[in-house]
């Protein structure tokens, strides 16, 4: 006689499959460009998620600017026990009864009070580096308030290959001695061998001539989800003061009707980030002005040299020459970047409260994240807990497996 303590695996795969409906609501309040959990919902070996629908309104407190927008965006990933950090654990645990994962300090802003595991951090530390960082990058790299991370501002620009002269440094004053200007050749080839970084690692080490398999995707997160949506500030009057003001608002209405199977046990990990529309406050002038001399009109005859497109300026000199803060050091742009990713434009307007400039590049030329103290300047007045965006939602799902409710 068959007892629940000795069914097979043979037999557990012959149940019926049937839906189960989970609806995960969630308000949070966040900051600019904060990368802010807003489900975690668990899945097992052998479901399928039918669809998904995500429906959230969403309102600022008042923003300076009453004609300069914001996109909001959700992402819903499938992360499994094995990608997340401790992944032997995870294993550990559901081989072995007597195993049980580690507790970890108290942390509001992943809805989590020491008890229990903290699977809200190793799945938003994992889609943070596989989805929000560049090569070199992590979790750290950019951090809000209570180490939240940051998302890049996500606006492209010329300065996409901005970097300091003291990491690519030139042949003259920064190669003063022989030596100098020898290690500079050395890595000015190197980059060029390398075709500036477009070799993968697998690439790079066939250039040994070895063959290294390529790393199989479900060894990242998988998006079953992308909601990116667009709003301009809108007229309304704070509740507690009648004052009229302007502010971001959406109301957001999507599904995901595409079947996803679940090999392995994980969860359906899902965040929200808001990327206002920034100026770079510390470009002085348009980007084409650079293009005073004809390598920088990038030559056809020079199409097979991508270092071509380099150009070097001093502190004192290029777009960034005249900034109030200026830069520590020289710096280098790729020329190239200004064709295929754009610039930006303003006319007297330097003292505006109406453009949503923030103060990038950085001293230290930082360029791709923004701070939180530039997103709270991007708000009327008041104090921290008045500069956010709140968010109301639910996400209910359709997941087709062998759950049913016993009790």
């Amino acid at each position: 006689m068959k007892t629940a303590h000795n069914l097979n695996a043979a037999a557990v795969g012959k149940v019926g499959r049937r839906p189960r409906r989970p609806q995960h609501r969630f308000y949070v309040e966040s900051k600019p460009w904060e990368i802010t959990p807003v489900m975690i919902a668990p899945v097992l070996p052998g479901e399928t998620l039918k669809n998904l629908l995500l429906q959230s309104r969403v309102v600022s407190s008042p923003v300076k600017s009453t004609i300069v927008g914001a996109w909001i965006e959700y992402f819903f990933f499938y992360v499994t026990h094995r990608q997340v950090a401790g992944a032997a654990n995870n294993v550990s645990m559901v081989l072995d009864a007597t195993h049980t994962l580690a507790t970890s300090a108290v942390d509001a802003s992943h809805y989590y009070d020491g008890r229990g595991h903290d699977w809200v951090k190793q799945c938003l530390d994992l889609v943070v580096n596989e989805w929000f960082r560049e090569q070199g990058e992590t979790v750290a790299t950019a951090t809000g308030r209570g180490s939240r991370p940051l998302a890049k501002r996500g606006i492209e620009g010329f300065e996409e290959s901005l970097i300091d002269t003291t990491v690519l440094p030139d042949g003259g004053a920064l190669g003063a001695t022989e030596e100098a200007q020898d290690k500079a050749m050395e890595l000015y080839e190197y980059l060029r061998t390398m075709n500036f970084t477009r070799m993968t690692y697998e690439d790079w080490i066939a250039t040994y001539g070895v063959s290294l398999p390529k790393v199989e995707q479900r060894d990242r997160p998988e998006l079953v989800r992308y909601v990116r949506e667009w709003t301009y500030p809108t007229n309304t009057v704070e509740a507690t003061t009648g004052v009229p003001s302007a502010a971001w608002s959406w109301g957001i209405a999507e599904r995901a009707d595409k079947d996803r199977f679940f090999t392995e046990p994980g969860f359906l990990f899902g965040v929200q980030v808001i990327r206002p529309k920034v100026y770079l406050g510390n470009q002085t002038g348009h980007a084409a002005s650079m293009l005073d001399r004809v390598m920088r009109w990038l030559p056809a005859l020079m199409s097979d040299d991508p270092s071509s497109s380099l150009a070097e300026f001093t502190s004192a000199q290029g777009p960034f020459g005249k900034s109030a803060g200026g830069f520590t050091n020289g710096y280098w742009l790729d020329v190239r970047d200004l064709y295929l990713y754009g610039d930006q434009y303003m006319d007297y307007v330097a003292a505006s409260t109406q453009n949503a400039s923030v103060a990038l590049p950085t001293v230290a030329q930082v360029h791709r994240y923004a701070t939180e103290a530039m997103g709270d300047g991007l708000f009327v007045g008041g104090t921290d807990p008045l500069r956010v965006i709140r968010s109301d939602g639910s996400i209910a799902m359709n997941i087709l497996g062998t759950q049913q409710d016993y009790t």
